[in-house]
Order: C-alpha cells, then structure tokens, then sequence
C-alpha cells in the first residue's frame, strides 16, 4: 500500500484508527456526531504527531492510547482523583445519565458546572476483595416436609404422601383438559 502520509502511515491505516474511534466513541455514549467527529479528529491529530516518535506503532494503538489519555486528564480534572479515575468516571457518568443530560461536554474543556458537580456527588465503590474460603461438607438439613416424606429409620420414601400428591396431581390435569375441550 502506498504511504501517502510519509513515515506517518498509510490511508487504509488511518482510516481503520479512525473507525475504531468512531466505535470507541460510540460505546463511550458520546451521542452527538459533531461532537463526536470533533474528538475522533483531535485524538487522530495527537496520534499523527506522536507517530514520528513511534513509528513502529500503527496509528489505531496510537489513537487509542490519545483517546484514553485524554479521558485520564479529564476526569482527574474534574473528579480530582487517582485510581482507576477513567472507570470511576465512565461510572459517574452513566449514573448521573450525563451522556444525555449534557451531551457536548464530555472531554470539553470548561464542562458545565451541573455536570462536575454530578460526577463529583456520585459515590462509587468497589466491592470488598475476595477473600477465599473452604467448604467442607455438612448433611443435608432436610425441611419438614421432606422430612415427613422421607422415612429416618428406612432411608425410603414412605408411599402414602408421594401417591397422594401424584393422584392430586394426575385429578388436576384431568380437569383442566376436560375444561379446554
């Protein structure tokens, strides 16, 4: 294929780095196409500059890692966090149903205030850490009626109760066909 960007990479190569962000984006919920294209276009244009100092990464990776970056920035800007900042805010944001309650301002670089202070009053927690554990077997603690039905001393099925329950059972079904005839 021809290189028509020079060390920058092919068409085909921008063009799969572009449609991979229009999906990214997508699932990011951002729903405006404006505004959606405005940041594929921004994360592909940081993605061509950084390509000089890689020029062994393929522009998709390259765009990616700028579309995550830029999400990173955001949210520790606005949520002023650390850890795991980006799956804290995507939560954030679908709790508070930003995408479309302030659909343009996502990665904006003044967001409305309604909306910083909705991502901020969103509490997320993560679950306490698993911790293992071992199961050792017990007998079976039988309900009363099971109990009833199944005799100690024998370990058999006394026949009256299952019988009964099977004729009531077999009077039900003639009924019901003897009413849809």
């Amino acid at each position: 294929m021809k290189r028509v960007f020079g060390e920058a990479g092919t068409v085909a190569e921008w063009n799969a780095a572009y449609v991979r962000l229009r999906d990214y984006s997508r699932a990011l919920h951002i729903i405006g196409p404006a505004h959606r294209r405005r940041l594929i276009m921004s994360w592909l244009q940081a993605a061509t500059l950084r390509r000089a100092e890689f020029p062994d990464r393929s522009p998709t990776e390259l765009a990616m890692e700028e579309a995550v970056r830029a999400q990173n920035e955001w949210f520790k800007r606005i949520l002023r966090g650390e850890d795991h900042i980006v799956v804290v805010g995507r939560v954030a944001m679908h709790l508070t149903d930003a995408d479309t309650r302030w659909p343009g301002a996502f990665l904006t670089a003044e967001p409305p205030r309604e909306l910083v202070q909705a991502l901020r009053e969103c509490e997320v927690h993560s679950v306490p850490d698993l911790r293992v554990s071992s199961m050792v077997p017990r007998p079976i603690d039988m309900s009363p009626v099971v109990g009833n039905i199944l005799s100690e001393e024998t370990d058999q099925a006394e026949p009256g109760p299952v019988l009964l329950a099977l004729v009531a059972l077999a009077v039900t079904i003639a009924v019901i066909l003897l009413a849809m005839s």
